[in-house]
């Protein structure tokens, strides 16, 4: 794997690191459990149950070290997890999510530590290639999870397939929003809406636009209304209007598995 597809996997990664703050647990296993308890016995359940909970505090507590930034010791959670069981889909996207974060915070700072020789190439590669493998084995077991099939499909659109081009307006208003430049972004994006409404990127660039005019994480935005630099009636304003924008953007691309997280995560 090329030095190229280990930053393009850290920069499709890094599009969801930031919805994985809580705790990632695995789906119910009743199913499971009953079918274990008919073939030998209510202790056999009792045993699974207390499996399955163990397994899930792992991946609890290897997202808390996650989010303290204790790469390493988070991955010896979710490999302790992925022991107990080797069918949790959280375990291995978790697992996944510390090699990335081994590498570096974004792209930008993978590529600064190669050229300060902080971690070669081939380095990188390697642990861009296991956690590649994690992040399609979470994908695999739990096909329905957005979260993880937005990933996998970032990946293969990044190797497989062509950019398609974007609008001008949808373009500008994209490197507008990047440059700060919140106001003047929005209206881009809203032009762009204006000339054709049924223009799926546009919804979207509106509706992250409009969540990063409320601040930068909810943290944030708690701050602004503390300070009252914004009102509360204000910031539900905007935050429903970015909702409605989001929304949009899904229902106009179904198939487009980012627009389909950012409405089950936060609409």
């Amino acid at each position: 794997m090329s030095e190229q597809i280990v930053v393009a996997l850290i920069a499709a990664a890094g599009a969801v690191l930031a919805a994985i703050i809580t705790a990632i647990l695995t789906q119910s296993r009743h199913a499971t459990v009953a079918k274990e308890d008919k073939k030998e016995g209510p202790r056999s359940a009792q045993r699974l149950l207390t499996r399955t909970s163990n397994v899930q505090e792992l991946v609890l507590h290897g997202n808390i070290l996650l989010n303290e930034e204790k790469y390493q010791e988070a991955q010896e959670a979710f490999e302790k997890a992925i022991k107990a069981d080797e069918n949790c889909a959280a375990a291995w996207f978790g697992k996944g999510e510390a090699l990335c974060k081994t590498l570096g915070k974004d792209q930008q700072d993978i590529l600064m530590k190669i050229a300060r020789g902080e971690i070669s190439v081939s380095e990188a590669e390697e642990v861009g290639e296991q956690s590649e493998i994690c992040f399609r084995k979470a994908a695999k077991l739990e096909p329905r999870n957005n979260k993880y099939q937005f990933l996998i499909s970032q990946f293969e659109q990044k190797h497989t397939a062509p950019v398609a081009a974007q609008p001008k307006l949808v373009a500008d208003g994209n490197i507008l929003m990047e440059e700060g430049k919140y106001q003047e972004a929005l209206d881009a994006f809203e032009k762009a809406i204006k000339t054709d409404k049924n223009c799926a990127a546009a919804w979207h660039g509106k509706g992250m636009v409009l969540c990063k005019i409320l601040g930068k994480d909810q943290q944030d935005v708690l701050m602004k209304i503390t300070r009252g630099d914004i009102g509360m009636s204000e910031a539900q304003k905007v935050g429903d209007q970015a909702k409605i924008c989001l929304r949009k953007a899904a229902e106009l691309e179904p198939s487009n598995n980012l627009y389909q997280y950012l409405v089950s995560e936060y609409c």
